[in-house]
């Protein structure tokens, strides 16, 4: 993405900058990071494209003290300080140098919505680069758009800085390629609780999903066989990878 573009002009379409709403996600949803993270509220937790702060502030607000964050955009970073989180604006001239001070010490990488935005020949390097930050039992927490899901030309093309979207396979290539083991997909909520008079709605929503992805899952079998039964179609793949250690390292 380029530097002197103002991406919270497209993220606050979706997030609301002041600590009202910071509040209101973290109890609606936030709170489940801890299942991504684990139960070590003394671990180092680095959130890479953090955007306006909202998983340091949850993580933060759960316990986890050690956790900080790291954008290029200074709009999404100036959101993030002016809430008093421990969050850095990178460039180009300094990135190298930020991401070397951290070099071998982060217990957990988060980057959510992120590898999208990187162009397709360098996500790769980019992933090398965050495997050095991790500690020997580091790993990353990724979310990337699902190129298998209803909704895949939707989350490809709904943000002008995407660069592409994933399936597993294709994630796992640049993970394994990188120095991480192959993903874990991991289970996430589809839906923000929400008052209880938005209750039918979201049962309707429900019942919708449930029917639109049994149309989809068939054609993939369809075209595919047996395979089809087993994609994911959630608009987004989010999964673990571990850090792979080389003998000797």
């Amino acid at each position: 993405m380029a530097e002197n573009v103002n991406y919270a002009l497209h993220y606050q379409r979706w997030h609301r900058p002041d600590e009202a709403y910071f509040r209101e996600w973290h109890r609606l949803g936030g709170r489940s990071l801890t299942r991504l993270v684990g139960k070590d509220k003394s671990a180092r937790i680095l959130d890479i494209g953090c955007g306006f702060g909202l998983s340091v502030y949850s993580l933060r607000a759960s316990g986890y003290m050690q956790v900080s964050g790291v954008d290029i955009d200074a709009h999404q970073i100036g959101v993030a300080r002016s809430l008093g989180l421990p969050c850095t604006q990178v460039s180009g001239t300094t990135e190298e140098a930020f991401y070397a001070a951290l070099a071998g010490s982060v217990d957990v990488v988060l980057m959510f919505d992120l590898l999208e935005h990187i162009p397709k020949e360098r996500q790769i390097a980019f992933l090398r680069r965050v495997r050095s930050l991790l500690n020997s039992g580091g790993f990353v927490v990724l979310r990337v758009p699902n190129a298998l899901g209803p909704c895949a030309l939707y989350q490809r093309y709904v943000d002008h800085t995407h660069y592409c979207s994933f399936t597993i396979e294709s994630l796992d290539f640049v993970l394994m390629n990188s120095g991480f083991a192959p993903a874990q997909i991991l289970k996430q909520r589809e839906f923000t609780l929400r008052p209880l008079r938005k209750l039918p709605w979201l049962l309707v929503r429900y019942a919708l999903l449930l029917f639109t992805r049994a149309i989809w899952r068939a054609a993939y079998v369809g075209e595919l066989g047996r395979p089809g039964f087993s994609f994911r179609l959630t608009r987004d793949l989010l999964v673990r990878a571990q850090l792979v250690v080389t003998t000797g390292q």
